[in-house]
């Protein structure tokens, strides 16, 4: 289990999290009207590159094959349980290598509630040539299954966790969550401190360990691991998804590359009131998108890239830790409908 827990880290969803027993904060302020959502909203899908590099020094390459990915997509749905509108996002990731054994494939469906967006289920299947594994989690009914294969869920082999019934945040859609706080993009355009503490229950941890806990998190600004220029200029191989921001919240480098301003957010596991471990860094977009010419279509705080660094054991326990590896995934592809 520990070798895929690496592989989650690496991917930035913060999936091997140490669980501390603790009450979901219920004071985090969310947009009224959420970041994606627009009038006539049906979905919104923003597809990623996705490469995972080795450092040495100053320099990187590539390790990872050019059809690893990422996708989110969020929609509207029907909770079958009072008929109630929700949010479902659905996240497949991909990652390939020359060698085939280190091949990780994964596939998420999260369901939320649209006003505080507490999880009301959450599934995951993750086929990695190592090993593999499938959980689900009921959370109106408070029960939890944790299986090998999706097959087995239903079998004696499952491990069943059951929990308090209550409001929750699940790590599945992380990044979501930190999108529609409230005050973050102008907190982050001022260059203002911004900081909102709360906790997710994450999954894997929870029966890694046999319990049920929720994990403590941060999330506000920090400083960047890329220059200032870079994470405030954002390069992103797609011209039309350029052409639909305003230019105040775009740039043009000397030979005409096109750049969008973004926001830089850590992301950050947290110990009793301190930092735990590597942070993972998330860009949103400034200002908005409008898919169309109809003002419907407008949408904000788009997730541009994901920054994270990640090692193996030895080198994550030196003081201070050494990471000799970075996983850079960046927007490539995005609609709304």
């Amino acid at each position: 289990m520990k070798k895929i827990s690496a592989l989650l880290i690496s991917i930035a969803l913060v999936a091997a999290l140490v669980g501390c027993s603790m009450p979901v904060n219920t004071t985090v302020e969310l947009d009224i009207n959420k970041p994606w959502w627009s009038r006539y909203f049906v979905s919104e899908t923003a597809r990623y590159d996705v490469i995972d590099y080795r450092l040495d020094g100053e320099s990187k390459y590539a390790l990872s094959n050019d059809d690893s990915f990422l996708e989110f997509k969020i929609y509207e749905s029907t909770d079958g349980v009072n008929s109630a509108t929700i949010y479902v996002l659905d996240t497949d990731y991909q990652i390939s290598y020359p060698d085939p054994e280190k091949n990780f494939n994964m596939h998420s469906t999260a369901k939320f509630d649209m006003d505080n967006l507490y999880a009301i289920y959450t599934e995951k299947e993750v086929l990695s040539a190592n090993a593999n594994y499938y959980f689900e989690a009921d959370y109106v009914n408070g029960i939890a299954k944790f299986a090998q294969s999706k097959s087995e869920a239903d079998t004696d082999s499952a491990k069943i966790i059951e929990f308090p019934k209550g409001n929750y945040v699940d790590n599945e859609y992380l990044y979501y969550y930190i999108r529609a706080m409230k005050g973050l993009t102008t907190a982050l355009e001022q260059s203002s401190s911004y900081r909102q503490d709360f906790a997710i229950v994450n999954w894997f941890e929870c029966f890694s360990q046999d319990k049920f806990s929720t994990s403590s998190m941060s999330a506000g600004s920090a400083i960047s691991p890329l220059s200032k220029k870079d994470w405030e200029n954002i390069k992103i191989d797609n011209p039309e998804f350029i052409e639909h921001f305003d230019s105040q919240y775009t740039s043009t480098e000397d030979d005409g590359t096109k750049l969008i301003n973004s926001h830089c957010v850590a992301a950050t596991l947290m110990d009793d009131g301190k930092q735990k471990g590597q942070a993972h860094y998330a860009y949103y977009t400034q200002g908005e998108y409008n898919g169309n010419t109809s003002e419907s279509a407008k949408t904000q705080k788009i997730l541009l890239k994901l920054i994270d660094y990640y090692s193996d054991e030895t080198d994550v326990q030196k003081d201070p830790p050494q990471y000799n590896n970075l996983m850079e995934i960046t927007l490539k592809e995005y609609s709304i409908k």
